[in-house]
């Protein structure tokens, strides 16, 4: 007796072979890819993309590329500049002299001007006058200016006039503002330092010495802290030293002494136990 889910032999007759594409291997009806197992990767392959219609540089008629993708313009047009008329040294082939760089011979310089250059210039020429005089210091005669110089006075003649006190009071005033604000910076940096010892300490700790405020910081760092440790961070730290050794060190406090008892008072006020709560 045939079940429901078996096919008849006629149904099985109008169901059409198919094979794979690459070795022609039977594959299953509902098989989308049109390949078996061994040859599907086929068909997730990257297929190049092909321009029914090429495209050309707008500044130089180049064929493109499909790859290209500055555009319409090809690798060597693709920025503004390169599209630009070149620009050089309007001083080329021209012997000047006075220049930056102490030259007297013609600029040699075969490299085009950048596109945002406004002078016409190059590096070594771009400082030169447009005239061959030179400007010099109106009251010495003698000093030559510099061509951004808008006073039409040299350093020290500029000390000596009413411009040079209106330099030092400016610089007297920013001064001030300067050191205004650095010192508002410490008194904000010092106020955040004590915010954060009185969340970490009780709030009696400005009464206490300074040994106490510190040994307190390291004990509240951790939840537990040996004197054996303690001992060591304490000589290590650099802070005060113990005034129960004749040395100073805080190796002391690990056997029994004033020392000692000094660290677990301090224990006692920071509510860090010389041993761990439950330990025998």
């Amino acid at each position: 007796m045939q079940t429901q889910n078996s096919t008849t032999p006629a149904k099985q007759a109008q169901v059409q072979l198919r094979f794979c594409r690459h070795c022609s291997k039977p594959i299953k009806p509902w098989n989308e890819s049109g390949y078996c197992a061994d040859h599907c990767y086929i068909a997730y392959r990257k297929k190049p993309r092909v321009s029914k219609s090429p495209r050309s540089c707008a500044h130089c008629g180049k064929i493109l590329g499909p790859q290209n993708k500055h555009g319409a313009y090809c690798t060597a047009h693709r920025l503004p500049s390169d599209r630009a008329e070149k620009r050089f040294c309007e001083f080329a082939g021209v012997a000047v002299t006075g220049t930056r760089w102490g030259l007297s011979r013609p600029c040699s310089s075969t490299k085009p001007l950048r596109a945002d250059n406004q002078t016409g210039r190059c590096m070594a020429h771009r400082d030169l006058l447009p005239s061959t005089e030179r400007i010099v210091c109106a009251d010495c005669k003698k000093n030559r200016l510099g061509n951004n110089n808008k006073s039409g006075l040299c350093r020290d003649c500029r000390k000596k006039s009413p411009l040079g006190e209106q330099d030092r009071v400016a610089a007297r005033k920013r001064a001030a503002e300067y050191t205004a604000a650095y010192r508002a910076g410490l008194r904000e940096k010092e106020a955040k330092a004590d915010r954060i010892i009185a969340m970490a300490l009780p709030d009696d700790w400005t009464e206490k010495p300074a040994e106490w405020v510190f040994i307190g910081l390291i004990l509240r760092q951790r939840d537990y802290l040996a004197n054996e440790e303690l001992a060591l961070c304490l000589d290590a730290s650099g802070g005060p030293k113990c005034r129960y050794s004749e040395d100073g060190s805080w190796g002391v406090i690990t056997r029994p002494g004033q020392a000692a008892n000094l660290v677990s008072k301090i224990r006692k006020w920071v509510d860090r136990p010389g041993r761990p709560v439950g330990r025998k």
